[in-house]
């Protein structure tokens, strides 16, 4: 896969208002973005996520590092064509509607004419704002969800490959993040690199095709999903039913019985050896049948929490 972006090395330090005192934002963050993946962005409030993304755009500059998006500089002008952005706060002037702002918003970025209107006319539809029947309504009538809605559609108006959103799913109920989660789907299905920031871990999961976790400033980890919340240990979750109870005690050579419900036994297998001898007794001895085989995954509530505790602990 193409890298798309490349960030290296970056570190900010802010200073406070009072004493000039130096507080730590981010410090030396790595890593690189593959072209037309999702990547999350994932850390508790307060974790250095905002930081990295505002100087990702360009409204910060890093004390240290750099960022390159398709081997251009953050500092190019050109860079900024590249890249659309959904702050974390949106604010629109509220006594404009959705059509009247995504217009001056296009004509400041070079659109004009017809293809500002079919362009206009395609985001409206792709974020889902077209069944609000927005033609005549203000922003300052829109739910949270709507404003969402017309930041993706701003941020993408212009077609830009790269898309950064900062919490996007913030504040949303259910069913709002389920729709932005389909909106930033569909953007990878048109061919979009999406990067955006979380604290919501379910939703991370179900779209991420890799994340970055950010602890106190730090990147203490980046990987892939599949393999970050594989089987660490070899575990399985085996569901067998036997022919007879009276075989239920040979079971525990092989693993720990969790429940018994008739002939059905439950058991956690804790290695690959265990789960092999097992398989081999049921077959040869053919005391009954192996229902259900899986391996047993964690999480990435359980992922992140271990590998928070693992930053908190290397700051002390």
């Amino acid at each position: 896969m193409n890298n798309i972006l490349i960030v290296d090395k970056l570190s900010k330090t802010y200073r406070s208002a009072f004493f000039r005192i130096k507080h730590r934002g981010i410090d030396s963050i790595s890593f690189t973005i593959n072209e037309g993946e999702i990547f999350g962005l994932l850390g508790p409030n307060g974790a250095g996520k905002t930081t990295i993304l505002k100087i990702i755009v360009g409204i910060l500059r890093a004390d240290t590092g750099k960022v390159l998006l398709n081997n251009i500089s953050v500092n190019d002008i050109e860079y900024k064509k590249l890249i659309g952005f959904l702050p974390e706060n949106p604010y629109f002037h509220n006594y404009l509607t959705a059509y009247e702002f995504l217009n001056i918003s296009g004509s400041l970025l070079g659109l004009k004419g017809t293809k500002l209107k079919d362009r206009i006319s395609e985001v409206i539809q792709l974020t889902g704002l077209s069944r609000f029947g927005i033609e005549k309504m203000k922003i300052k009538s829109y739910s949270k969800g709507m404003i969402q809605r017309l930041g993706i559609a701003h941020a993408i108006l212009h077609n830009s490959p790269f898309i950064i959103l900062d919490e996007p799913l913030s504040g949303l109920d259910p069913i709002g993040r389920k729709e932005v989660r389909d909106i930033i789907l569909e953007l990878k299905k048109n061919g979009k690199t999406v990067l955006f920031s979380s604290h919501i871990l379910q939703d991370v999961e179900m779209i991420c095709d890799r994340v970055g976790i950010i602890a106190e400033g730090e990147l203490i980890r980046v990987g892939v999903l599949e393999e970050m919340l594989a089987n660490p240990k070899g575990y399985y979750e085996v569901k067998i039913e036997l022919q007879d109870r009276d075989n239920i005690s040979e079971l525990t050579r092989y693993g720990n019985i969790i429940d018994i419900e008739g002939n059905k036994v439950f058991l956690l297998i804790e290695s690959e050896r265990q789960k092999d001898e097992l398989i081999r007794m049921m077959l040869v001895n053919a005391k009954g049948r192996i229902i259900k085989l899986l391996p047993l995954q964690r999480n990435l509530e359980d992922e992140f929490m271990s590998l928070f505790k693992i930053g908190n602990n290397n700051e002390k």
